[in-house]
């Protein structure tokens, strides 16, 4: 052994010694709820899924049998532990008991040492020096019922009776705890009141310090990037002001020590690092560059703590309008660039809190980002995601809009220990995630003034919650954009708020009272779209695995639409523009491409607007249970036809009729999204309805310095008999190809005969690589074509939703689970239009 390997042993063993211990204590825990025996629970996890797991509860999911699970949320849950532990604990100096995330309330005790937690979005640690041994050590935890906990927080409230949230809740006052707030229901959600330790928990040591958070602030100039990483500590019971920490920061392999110092109090403290690089690579949104992405660390006794960072620049432009109308811009800009927002609204990805898993986020957001968004918003009736999904945003190039966790409610506000618990919380996760460079946006909450009844008190009342959470920011993240509620209008007179003429938007209740509701969001206009949306049923395979019945009037199926009425207005919008469907299953997938369609036109329509418009998010990309509803993705991660419809409507390229007044009408339009040059051209091919031949066809030019929208040509007539194909296709100035192809009807699909395609699967063959070919024929056109697998979550083609032209065609479809071609031959369903409408559809 050479004395350079021994010097390192030593310094090794040395830092071993040095640092502090851990002790995971999630894993296998123990359940008693109400008066049943004990059961075995995991942690994280929740009471709901040990009780299910335990075949205690029927399946909520399954027909009416939600209404059958809502009395456990009347009972209190112990969740308790036993461990044993190493010496270096229970003789330790200092010993912090460490829970990421248990929901409000909590009561907590370990060997007998009490104590309290009350919010599930806050970290809690508590001092557990003295309060260990050796052996058998109990560990529990107390959630009392939260329908009475809710209760009895808003009647020691007072007369306040307004405090209350309007969700679809099965909990009226779930808004007086701070746990997840569409937990008890909402107008898509399944009710599952559940309590449960929704984190990690552990043991610390750490004789000084522990670290507690870390990020960055970063700049590029003349070339070169300039990065300070910032470590926060707090300083150990047993420590004194004066004493000394060693924090040792890495970034890039390049490490540094820097001596920090408990200051006096010893209060929490921070020290930092600065590091330079050449040349820096820049962060982009997904579709406008590349996500580089470089690592750094902090490691101290107290723990070790792993970022990433992303050299860019976020600007969220608010800009008066010249003509003195009051007007005023909303979007975003990145790096100098103007970026058009496309994306989704996000909810938790599952109702039990359990089953929440990285595999079902990445699948969706992988799909999100397949089908063009460069942003997700993270909607603040649900949780702050946990690092996983933030991760996976900035490497997929998806912005977020961040809301903290605060929905269409009022705020017990006035106590000054609820505004200083949300202070905490707010600061807490602002540190946690700012590190992040997919977070481009913090709000203050999901329509709470949007939900108020326009009186002064109430505003007072909202106004008091979003002056709480933006001090908050702004202590945590000054560098970065705070926005007060979603919608708004971005001012504190909250009574002139909700102008679409600036700000961002919520549209909701367009055409109410009307069958066609296309146009009447085709004649909307506002700055910043970041809700909207249209509701279809799952995909009908899926659907019968919880439903006795697909007619929409079986008490089963009437269970699962948590919108009052929504699925009497999508049918009847159905047989408005469709027709008649001929079975139910036929009808569930017209609510698709009625959802589809309704999509495709809006965006196009908002994205002609550009640069009017700077933004278009729908509502939603998931669902938490298996349900009618706004999801471009179904719960068991099944594409809808609107997913399919995305990936073509959201491209940098898009070329479509647009029109305000009919959803069938308009001008040939092309939208270019990216900032670069591009030239290209676009071909209206007239095609006749009955057997897709080519009556007519107008090609134009064209060239965009930047982004921007052309048209060509006049306004397309009505026209029975005919359909275009619009194609195009452009280099931008690097020499890339983008390419897009859209079918666009002439007249009202409910009136227009359609000819019977005569679809057949030819084949279906494996690749190597795991994905399978499937091809299929048809004698005449078949629009609005959907193939789907069933009981096959987590499968996509590389195309669907689509005009099936006469011919053979090829599909690529890669499987959720392996499938030989057998299995998906039996399994594959092909569905289009004429085929979905009784006696053929036409007037």
């Amino acid at each position: 052994m050479t004395s350079k390997t021994l010097i390192g042993l030593i310094l090794a063993a040395a830092a071993c010694a040095a640092a502090g211990a851990e002790l995971p204590l999630s894993g296998q825990w123990v359940l008693r709820q109400g008066c049943r025996e004990p059961i075995p629970a995991r942690v994280p996890g929740d009471s709901y899924s040990a009780l299910f797991d335990a075949g205690l509860m029927p399946d909520p999911y399954v027909g009416t049998n939600e209404w059958l699970v809502q009395g456990f949320a009347d009972e209190d849950a112990v969740f308790s532990r036993r461990f044993d532990c190493g010496r270096e604990f229970f003789a330790a100096e200092d010993v912090l008991l460490e829970f990421e995330s248990v929901d409000d309330p909590a009561e907590i005790s370990l060997n007998g040492r009490r104590f309290t937690a009350d919010n599930q979005f806050r970290r809690w640690r508590f001092n557990a020096t003295g309060a260990l041994k050796e052996k058998g050590n109990l560990l529990e935890v107390r959630l009392p019922s939260p329908r009475r906990e809710s209760a009895r927080r808003q009647k020691a409230e007072g007369a306040v009776p307004e405090l209350a949230s309007h969700g679809r809740n099965t909990m009226r006052y779930v808004n007086f705890l701070r746990r997840t707030q569409c937990q008890a229901g909402w107008d898509w959600g399944v009710s599952i009141p559940s309590s449960g330790i929704l984190g990690d928990v552990r043991l610390r040591t750490a004789k000084t310090a522990y670290l507690d958070y870390l990020w960055h602030e970063q700049k590029t100039e003349a070339g070169r990037g300039y990065v300070t990483l910032f470590a926060e500590l707090s300083a150990a019971e047993c420590a004194n002001a004066g004493d000394a920490v060693e924090v040792v920061f890495e970034f890039e392999g390049e490490r540094r020590a820097v001596r920090a110092v408990v200051p006096r109090g010893c209060a929490p403290f921070a020290v930092s690092c600065c590091f330079e690089v050449e040349r820096p690579l820049l962060w982009w949104p997904n579709g406008y560059g590349a996500q580089p992405l470089y690592r750094y660390s902090a490691s101290c006794e107290g723990g070790t703590l792993r970022r990433r960072l992303g050299f860019r620049a976020v600007e969220v432009v608010r800009e008066r309008d010249a003509d003195g109308s009051g007007g005023e811009s909303f979007g975003f800009r990145v790096n100098g660039v103007d970026v058009f927002a496309k994306g989704w609204n996000w909810i938790p990805t599952e109702a039990f809190p359990s089953r929440r898993t990285p595999a079902r986020a990445e699948f969706l957001l992988r799909e999100a980002a397949r089908a063009h968004a460069n942003m997700v918003r993270v909607w603040g009736g649900g949780v702050y995601e946990p690092d996983s999904f933030y991760d996976l945003c900035d490497e997929l190039g998806l912005m977020v809009w961040q809301d903290m966790m605060f929905a269409c409610a009022y705020y017990p506000v006035d106590g000054g220990a609820f505004r200083a618990n949300v202070a905490a919380e707010v600061e807490h996760q602002v540190k946690r995630l700012k590190s992040h460079p997919s977070v481009a946006l913090w709000c203050g909450d999901n329509e709470s003034y949007w939900c108020s009844y326009m009186t002064r008190s109430w505003y007072a009342l909202c106004d008091r919650l979003t002056t709480t959470i933006s001090d908050a920011v702004l202590r945590s993240d000054p560098g970065r954009f705070f926005w007060p509620s979603s919608p708004c209008s971005g001012d504190r007179r909250w009574e002139e708020n909700f102008d679409y003429d600036k700000g961002d938007s919520h549209c909701w209740g367009v055409g109410a009272g009307s069958s066609r509701p296309i146009e009447g969001y085709l004649s909307l206009r506002v700055r910043f779209m970041s809700e909207y949306g249209w509701g279809s049923y799952p995909q009908p395979g899926y659907m019968r695995r919880f439903v006795s019945s697909l007619d929409p009037a079986s008490p089963d199926m009437r269970n699962h639409v948590k919108k009052d009425g929504a699925e009497r207005r999508a049918l009847a919008a159905v047989r408005e523009y469709f027709g008649e469907p001929k079975d139910h299953e036929s009808a569930a997938y017209l609510t698709q491409v009625m959802q589809a369609r309704l999509l495709r036109k809006v965006q196009n329509r908002l994205h002609a607007e550009m640069p009017w418009c700077r933004g278009v998010l729908n509502w939603q990309l998931n669902d938490w249970w298996p349900v009618y509803g706004w999801s471009s993705i179904d719960h068991g991660l099944n594409l809808k036809a609107a997913m399919y419809a995305a990936r073509r409507f959201n491209a940098p390229l898009v070329a479509f009729l647009d029109g305000r007044d009919s959803e069938t009408g308009g001008v040939a339009t092309v939208v270019w999204d990216l900032p670069q040059n591009a030239t290209g051209s676009l071909s209206v091919i007239r095609r006749r309805i009955s057997d897709g031949a080519e009556t007519g066809r107008a090609d134009y030019r064209f060239a965009f310095d930047c982004a921007g929208v052309k048209t060509f040509g006049e306004a397309e007539k009505e026209d029975c008999e005919s359909f275009l194909e619009l194609r195009v296709s452009a280099r931008d100035g690097g020499g890339r190809l983008f390419a897009n192809c859209e079918t666009e009807m002439l007249s009202p699909l409910a009136r227009t005969e359609l000819p019977d395609p005569c679809i057949v699967v030819e084949s279906v063959e494996a690749d190597d690589g795991g994905s399978m070919a499937v091809v299929l024929s048809s004698r005449a056109p078949a629009f609005a074509t959907l193939l789907s697998v069933e009981n096959d979550g987590g499968g996509s083609f590389d195309d669907n939703f689509t005009t099936l032209a006469p011919g053979r065609r090829e599909f690529r479809y890669r499987p959720g689970r392996p499938l030989s071609a057998e299995e998906l031959r039996r399994r594959l369903v092909v569905r289009h239009l004429q085929g979905a409408r009784r006696n053929g559809g036409g007037r």
